[in-house]
């Protein structure tokens, strides 16, 4: 007869492999779950938003309609509809692209890095994101392994974004008022497209794929931003500058503190880029691709502090904005340089670069 624990350790034997996959089915349904409930975390959000928007148009509505009672308020009510609809878009669509970051940071430092090629996750899950370029060999193989992957997580946040975009302006273009409306479901088809794309192979995203659009729209994007950049700084400099003529108007001499103000302004902006450039000739320094971007900072901040000063319609605060936004490009260009030997930070994540870079991006598309 058989010992009682030896058919124990029988059935032990014969149940682990249905263990291990209802382990692996048990982490593939987390995942699910935590997504699922991030979406409806998301929806419940814009909806929301929604009706807080909805109120709001609707109490804007009734002010206008009251003090209008007289006349014929059909035009005024067609072009106040309009006006908040495209106002609503463009908030609902800056709360998207807050929101795209996010999931871009999500994608990067939590899903990427566990889709390991021998993690317990479903192994054609995984190996569409340890192919295409993914696979190193040598030392530091597994730590290259994971950052190509957390790059990987992030062009597919930006590739569903994009395509998300294209596809609102050819709508919009054909239905105008469309932009306004239904971001409820806009925004989880959008999150449908982000969470398809976990399934997609890399080589949809590498050299060959996304990230050559992604870099010209990369350039094209900071072009843009300076530009509104640009602009900020000139609105800054005339709100403060009529702020002051202003108070000259109520009583002779009290509008120095506003110019005063736009002097310590610059002061301040050009103390912070004249030092950032200090600390950079002073930790990236020695190689040639460095020096020259480096070199093209200053003379661009020194060219366009002169052109403004020796212009009629020129704005000091402008030049000090723009120079300080240069240092910083100037920064994140060698700071990602990949040769070790030019570049300090080489290896180290730069969680400031991270937040700086989200914050402008996030304030310039909030200003448009």
């Amino acid at each position: 007869r058989r010992k009682p624990e030896n058919k124990t350790e029988h059935d032990n034997s014969t149940a682990s492999p249905s263990h291990d996959l209802q382990s692996v089915s048990t982490k593939m349904g987390a995942i699910c779950s935590l997504l699922s409930c991030g979406c409806c975390a998301i929806n419940t959000c814009c909806n929301m938003l929604s009706c807080f928007s909805k109120c709001c148009f609707k109490s804007r509505g009734e002010n206008s309609n009251h003090s209008e009672v007289s006349g014929n308020d059909d035009n005024l009510s067609t072009a106040s509809y309009a006006y908040t609809s495209v106002t609503r878009g463009r908030q609902n669509a800056v709360s998207l692209l807050g929101l795209s970051v996010l999931l871009s940071l999500l994608y990067q430092y939590a899903l990427g890095p566990v889709m390991e090629s021998d993690s317990s996750y479903e192994k054609w899950v995984t190996d569409r994101w340890t192919s295409g370029g993914c696979d190193y060999t040598g030392i530091n193989a597994s730590t290259y392994e994971e950052t190509c992957r957390g790059n990987a997580g992030v062009f597919r946040v930006c590739m569903v974004t994009t395509l998300f975009f294209f596809i609102l302006a050819f709508i919009v273009k054909k239905h105008p008022t469309s932009f306004g409306e239904n971001w409820c479901m806009k925004t989880t088809l959008y999150l449908l497209g982000v969470v398809g794309t976990i399934f997609i192979p890399n080589e949809v995203f590498n050299d060959t794929g996304y990230l050559q659009v992604a870099r010209i729209g990369g350039c094209l994007f900071i072009f843009v931003q300076q530009i509104i950049l640009i602009d900020m700084a000139y609105e800054w400099n005339d709100n403060w500058v009529s702020k002051a003529d202003d108070a000259d108007r109520e009583e002779l001499g009290t509008g120095k503190k506003w110019l005063n103000r736009i002097l310590m302004a610059c002061a301040l902006l050009f103390s912070v880029t004249f030092t950032g450039i200090g600390l950079l000739f002073g930790y990236f320094d020695g190689c040639a691709s460095n020096e020259t971007f480096m070199s093209l900072t200053v003379v661009g901040t020194l060219a366009i502090t002169l052109a403004q000063l020796l212009g009629s319609e020129g704005s000091l605060l402008t030049s000090a904005c723009i120079s300080t936004y240069t240092v910083w490009l100037c920064f994140m260009a060698v700071s990602k340089n990949p040769t070790e030997s030019c570049n300090p930070l080489y290896g180290t994540e730069n969680a400031l670069g991270i937040f700086v870079a989200s914050f402008f991006t996030v304030l310039s598309m909030a200003w448009m």
